[in-house]
């Protein structure tokens, strides 16, 4: 039977319907497998597809130079964590980290018997730790001693904005009198201007670097060479005191001074490569500190070394502070002073080996410079201390000039005595300078032929304690110009670079040993010759027209 049109129809409709939904679920099928491919791929790949080639690599390049600088300050973050440490070969990275988890807030909290003669191994600070200091107590503990010291009047105690000016910066504060020649550019000025070279201070630095290598753990420095430890192991120990340990105290003192006379502190600053030894050294004198007089010596230590070294500490704790006007040291500085003033004796105006024992030239000269150092650091010392001091040098001067005041000193009388410390002109140089400190003036006719004195005499060939003094002499009272500072200074200058040791372990030290050298050893030796050689910038001359009022003694 045939197919009605209408049946055909409908049938073509079906099978175009059928075609049409085929086609459609192809459509879909092909959608989806786009989308796999589109999750597969990811945005950064239709990305990279369709950008330029420009786009692609400039992206590419700076991911390379984001990536290479990361790694230079990588680099540049070790090398200045490695500058922080001074480094010696024999001090192992577990001791190195030992020592940075000390503290000097530990150091000044342990007990009273921090002072014994035990050692403490690795005492160190951090990087951002200050000395802490009990609470300011006077009691010496000393009755001849205390009632002197509970006489002090505090009222004119240190200025809080005592320092000033552009040489601040340079060394964490320097101060702006008669410290701030030891900042960056104030020590270049101050050598250029009195006669330093090149030589000078190549071998100033290289005194520096072995007296940091011989550095003790402890943070210490002593004369005879302390057994087994850092200071340790090398030439020429001093002497062995015939009674009592070696005064630990006194050669960490003196140690620490040429360090702070180039300007080295123990605060971070531009290229202070010895803060870790400044700073272990100082922890180690305020950490043995008595707590209530202010004592800088080993009680159980020789008695003829006592205020030797508290002289010679308390003046290191003096110009520390005054270089860095660090409030954690400002107390154990003024403490230090207060002790000397406390112990002058009352009745002769000197010091000796105790407190108010008497007095001799040597002694007393150590006291009056750390109580200068005190002064320009802006600390506090009575004015009865000057006068005084002028009266112990008025009983040993002699040889008087024909207009008043004395070219030479004696040791304990007004006489060089038959004995060598008394005949190598040592005391003169000595009394001569506890005069410019204490105010008389250069053109003083007794000063005066002193100094023409010492000019002719020249410096000494193995007398490393009279140089040091002689040379302070001349640079106060005829440089930077004068013609007898030109002419020692030539002489002394050559001689101190010429004979310093060039290689092996003790390159960069010195050893005289004629004079008492023996006593003091190489240690005594190198930090004497260096301070020599720093004279340039140790203390700007005494009658600089701007600091003559501010940075004198105070009258009584």
């Amino acid at each position: 039977m045939g197919t009605s049109p209408r049946n055909s129809r409908n049938q073509a409709a079906e099978q175009e319907s059928l075609k049409a939904k085929a086609a459609h679920a192809e459509a879909s099928d092909a959608d989806e497998e786009d989308d796999d491919d589109l999750d597969e791929e990811g945005s950064f790949g239709i990305w990279m597809r369709e950008s330029p080639s420009w786009l692609i690599s400039m992206v590419v390049h700076m991911i390379l130079l984001i990536v290479l600088g990361l790694i230079g300050l990588a680099v540049e973050k070790q090398d200045e964590i490695r500058e922080l440490v001074i480094g010696d070969p024999d001090v192992t990275e577990e001791e190195m980290e030992e020592d940075t988890n000390e503290s000097l807030n530990e150091e000044m909290e342990e007990e009273e018997d921090s002072e014994t003669e035990e050692e403490v191994e690795e005492v160190t600070a951090p990087v951002d730790t200050q000395i802490e200091a009990p609470e300011f107590t006077i009691n010496t503990q000393q009755d001849d001693v205390s009632l002197a010291a509970a006489q002090i009047d505090f009222s004119d105690f240190a200025t809080e904005s005592a320092f000033s000016g552009d040489s601040a910066s340079d060394v964490g504060g320097a101060a702006a009198s008669g410290l701030g020649s030891r900042s960056t550019g104030g020590r270049a000025g101050a050598v250029r201007r009195g006669g330093g070279n090149k030589g000078s201070e190549s071998a100033v630095e290289a005194a520096l670097r072995w007296l940091a290598n011989h550095q003790n753990r402890d943070g210490s420095w002593s004369f005879n060479h302390t057994a087994g430890d850092k200071c340790s192991g090398f030439a020429n120990p001093g002497e062995v005191p015939a009674q009592g340990p070696s005064p630990k105290m006194g050669a960490t003192g003196l140690a620490l001074l040429p360090f702070l006379a180039a300007g080295y502190t123990h605060q971070p600053s531009k290229n202070n490569k010895y803060e870790y030894v400044v700073k272990k050294g100082l922890a180690y004198l305020v950490g043995n500190m008595d707590r209530n007089s202010g004592r800088l010596y080993e009680p159980n230590g020789y008695w003829h070394y006592h205020m030797y070294s508290h002289g010679i500490a308390a003046c290191a704790l003096a110009e520390a502070y005054g270089m860095t006007q660090d409030q954690k040291l400002k107390l154990p500085a003024q403490k230090a002073l207060n002790y000397i003033v406390a112990a002058q004796d009352p009745q002769s105006g000197g010091w000796l080996y105790e407190p108010r024992q008497g007095g001799d030239t040597s002694v007393v000269c150590w006291q009056i410079m750390a109580l200068k150092s005190g002064i320009l650091s802006y600390l506090t010392v009575p004015g009865h201390v000057k006068t005084m001091a002028n009266k112990w040098l008025d009983s040993v001067g002699f040889d008087p000039s024909q207009y008043g005041g004395f070219a030479q000193y004696g040791y304990r009388e007004p006489l060089a005595r038959d004995h060598v410390v008394d005949n190598d002109a040592a005391m003169t140089a000595l009394g001569l300078l506890c005069r410019n400190y204490l105010g008389t003036k250069k053109d003083d006719p007794g000063q005066r032929k002193g100094v023409e004195f010492l000019g002719a005499r020249g410096p000494g060939r193995d007398n490393v304690y009279y140089n040091y003094h002689a040379t302070m002499v001349m640079y106060q009272n005829d440089g930077p110009k004068g013609p007898l500072w030109k002419k020692w200074n030539k002489v002394m200058r050559d001689m101190l670079i010429n004979s310093q040791v060039k290689q092996g372990d003790d390159a960069g030290s010195w050893y005289y040993g004629g004079n008492h050298g023996e006593s003091g050893g190489r240690l005594m030796s190198t930090c004497l010759c260096a301070m020599t050689l720093e004279v340039y910038y140790r203390y700007l001359p005494v009658y600089q027209q701007d600091n003559v009022e501010q940075d004198d003694f105070p009258d009584e």
